[in-house]
């Protein structure tokens, strides 16, 4: 049954995967070899944070999002399968995870994605959904049993560096958000205070993943002075109300990291009821989703291409922290491709996170891998159902309905 994936797999490692920096780029701009990496931009432009300081649109602003993303799901896959392939793929992934945390010589800061012409080069301005899936998939790997001393080392010395980051910033002066390397605000970094249901866990989540790296009862202090608050604050969440199913699926992650830490019971007891709730949205949606997709009632086009991010029109959003914001406009149709997949694999994943995976829905999402053409696909949408699968294969085994 778990040929069922290979071909999203090699397309993956084949098209989105850089050896140079062990990063996964957001997509290729056309089928010759390397094209998501050849036409990044150069250093010189991403040290001036052209054509802006997130790298939006230009095919490097989500590997520390895609990387957390593979490598939770290649440790899914290592538990399902007990192929060793996957305990050497983890390695390289968190490899590439690493980079994106030290490269730039700022403790705490978890950049988007680094470049790979000089294995240095990073945007100013990260996200809370870099951290999250970073701090995540570090995770799992960290507990999974393979991963090296020295990595385990580099994990702890990495979240802990972000914890601390998030307890000198995350302050009412700062508006309670962390800031860029150069000490401004940036775009998307609110961790606290006016941010919206599904992002207040991501904060206490790292602070529990500090004190379960380091055992320093001061995280876990950290931790419990934001949990209450934290908890209630996430029962406010209204699924329909979202932009995108990765919003939930990140929520997801914060919380299945505290359901796995936390050891008071009534607390364990909210959290999967919370996952639950999340997860309940999706479950009465996805399968009808992935029917669309597949018979092409959705009217998505699958092998919609990108652009290349200084030949296209840029879209001015505004100046932040000294700096202008020119979003590439990459075509529209290649943007409903990515979402369209990305949806569904996230989807997927917030169910099985919840313990809820059920087996149409892992005949659903293998039906939109297949009905990919990947020697014409170009996003990064693939990486989603890839997490999609292994979390509802591994949620279905460990529960007796797969064999």
């Amino acid at each position: 049954m778990y040929k069922d994936i290979d071909k999203i797999e090699d397309y993956i490692w084949n098209n989105l995967y850089c050896d140079k920096t062990n990063l996964f780029y957001d997509f290729r701009t056309s089928k010759e070899k390397d094209s998501h990496i050849v036409n990044l931009p150069l250093p010189e432009y991403i040290s001036s944070q052209v054509p802006n300081p997130c790298g939006y649109g230009t095919g490097m602003e989500d590997s520390s999002l895609n990387g957390g993303i593979m490598l939770d799901s290649t440790v899914a896959a290592y538990e399902v399968t007990g192929d060793d392939k996957y305990r050497e793929q983890a390695v390289k992934i968190y490899s590439g995870l690493r980079l994106c945390a030290e490269a730039h010589g700022y403790p705490g800061y978890i950049a988007r994605s680094v470049s790979p012409i000089d294995k240095e080069s990073v945007y100013l301005d990260s996200s809370r959904d870099q951290y999250t899936n970073w701090v995540f998939g570090a995770y799992r790997y960290y507990r999974s049993g393979f991963a090296t001393a020295e990595h385990k080392a580099s994990i702890a010395k990495a979240i802990v560096g972000i914890a601390q980051k998030h307890e000198r910033e995350v302050t009412p002066e700062n508006n309670y958000c962390l800031l860029r390397p150069d000490g401004k605000h940036g775009r998307v970094l609110g961790m606290w205070g006016n941010i919206e249901p599904h992002e207040f866990l991501r904060m206490p989540m790292i602070y529990l993943a500090a004190f379960y790296v380091s055992d320093d009862i001061h995280w876990k202090e950290m931790y419990l002075k934001y949990r209450q608050e934290a908890l209630e604050r996430s029962f406010e969440i209204d699924c329909s109300k979202l932009w995108h199913a990765y919003c939930s699926l990140q929520m997801q992650y914060s919380v299945r990291l505290l359901y796995e830490l936390d050891e008071d019971e009534h607390y364990r007891a909210e959290y999967k009821r919370l996952m639950c709730k999340v997860a309940d949205y999706y479950v009465q949606r996805i399968v009808s989703e992935c029917e669309d997709l597949v018979s092409g009632k959705s009217g998505v086009d699958l092998c919609a291409s990108y652009g290349v991010w200084n030949k296209l029109q840029a879209r001015f959003t505004g100046f932040i922290g000294g700096y202008a914001y020119y979003n590439p406009t990459h075509p529209k149709e290649a943007a409903d491709a990515f979402y369209a997949l990305r949806d569904i694999g996230n989807s997927a994943q917030v169910i099985a996170l919840a313990g809820n995976a059920e087996q149409r829905i892992l005949d659903a999402v293998i039906s939109v891998a297949d009905a990919i053409d990947t020697e014409n696909h170009f996003t990064g949408g693939p990486i989603d159902l890839y997490g999609a699968y292994w979390y509802l294969t591994k949620d279905l085994k460990e529960r007796g309905i797969l064999k």
